[in-house]
Parts: structure tokens; C-alpha cells; sequence
């Protein structure tokens, strides 16, 4: 079954660093009355069940898309899906990762900067190395390396850089300082700006 992914049906659609076997599907579900003046009344059904690592199980899953629109077959509808799934489950399982020759020069994962202690139970819950050059400092800076990630101290003045943070965290620090805060967009901290004419207000852009 690892062949449909590498030579079969579901080529195409493999992960670096991961192998997955599984079987593509794609049939025809008729409704309506069966005469050859309903002949067109036919749709399709595609569907991709699999299970990843190949050689050591660990995930499986089944993707079935109902009367698909831009393709009937399987390898491309559901087997893009099942792709998509298994690549953010995959990305989320660091001993799994960590199984594979392949992915031991990666970087460790990103994440946000923000409150020592919190980032300090989710890289131990994680299991993820890390390595403290922050000295005593409640907020830190997070930099993502091959083996581990460093938190590295933010430097705090009386307008907080909350770039690369959260929007709690950056929130939480800049309405303590006394500043009023508008945000643009979804995720961390891109860009702050005092707004012109009221210094009082910052402009966090998220990205």
C-alpha cells in the first residue's frame, strides 16, 4: 500500500520524510430513475484511506468527498486532503519527527515570544530542548535552532517592543504601561506604531 503513494495512484502527494501507504477510491453513486434518459444522472464519490508512518503506524485516516466538483478521482480530491492532514499532524508530533534522518537538520518549531514561565511548560510538555540565555527576565524572545530553541531576554522600555509576541501577551504588557491598543490581522506581532496625533494608542499589525 506505501507503493499507491510512491508509484501508484496517490504519486504526487508525498511528505519529505514520511512515508504513507494507503488505497485511493473513486466510484459513481446514480440516483434518480435508471432509463437511458437519466443516464447523466450520476455523481461521483472520491475517497483516500491511508495511515502514516508506513512502516511504523502510528495515524490513520479516511477522506471521502461526496459528488466532487473539479475532479471525480480519488489521488486528487481526497488524497490532497488526506496530504494536508497528515503534514499538520505530522508537524505537531515532535517525537515522531525526531524518528526521521531526514528532518534532524531542521530547526526546532517557532513559536511566539511571550511569558518565560508559560513557554516553559508548553517546550517541557513538548519535549523540546531549549536553552535559557534570558537571565531572571519575565518576558522573553524565542529563536527557533536545529537542536533546540533559545530564549533570549526582551529588552523592556517604557513602550514595550511586543514584536514577534502574541496579542495577550502584547496586549497585556502595553495596557499596563498605560497605552491603549487597535489591532490589524491575525497572529504575532509584525509591527507596532504610536498613533499620529495620540501617542497614547499603538497599532499592532499581526501576520
Amino acid at each position: 500500500m506505501a507503493d499507491v503513494y510512491t508509484k501508484g495512484t496517490g504519486r504526487g502527494g508525498q511528505i519529505e520524510g514520511i512515508e504513507i501507504a494507503g488505497k485511493t477510491g473513486t466510484t459513481q453513486v446514480g440516483y434518480g430513475r435508471s432509463d437511458s434518459e437519466t443516464s447523466s444522472r450520476v455523481k461521483h464519490q472520491a475517497s483516500f484511506c491511508g495511515y502514516f508512518p508506513a512502516d511504523n503506524p502510528k495515524y490513520s485516516c479516511i477522506v471521502v468527498v461526496a459528488a466532487p466538483t473539479r475532479s471525480i478521482y480519488g489521488n486528487i480530491v481526497s488524497g490532497t486532503v488526506f496530504k494536508e492532514i497528515a503534514e499538520k499532524v505530522y508537524a505537531t508530533d515532535i517525537e515522531m519527527a525526531r524518528t526521521k534522518d531526514k528532518l534532524e537538520k531542521l530547526n526546532m518549531p517557532a513559536s511566539k515570544g511571550g511569558d518565560l514561565d508559560d513557554l516553559t511548560q508548553i517546550f517541557k510538555a513538548l519535549k523540546v530542548p531549549v536553552k535559557n540565555n534570558n537571565g531572571d527576565s519575565k518576558w522573553i524572545a524565542t529563536s527557533a535552532k536545529s537542536d533546540k530553541v533559545d530564549l533570549n531576554k526582551k529588552i523592556m522600555t517604557e513602550l514595550p517592543n511586543t514584536i514577534g509576541m502574541g496579542l495577550k501577551d502584547a496586549v497585556f504588557l502595553l495596557e499596563n504601561k498605560g497605552f491603549a491598543v487597535r489591532v490589524n490581522g491575525k497572529g504575532v506581532v509584525k509591527t507596532q506604531t504610536q498613533l499620529e496625533g495620540n501617542k497614547k494608542v499603538i497599532v499592532l499589525n499581526l501576520g
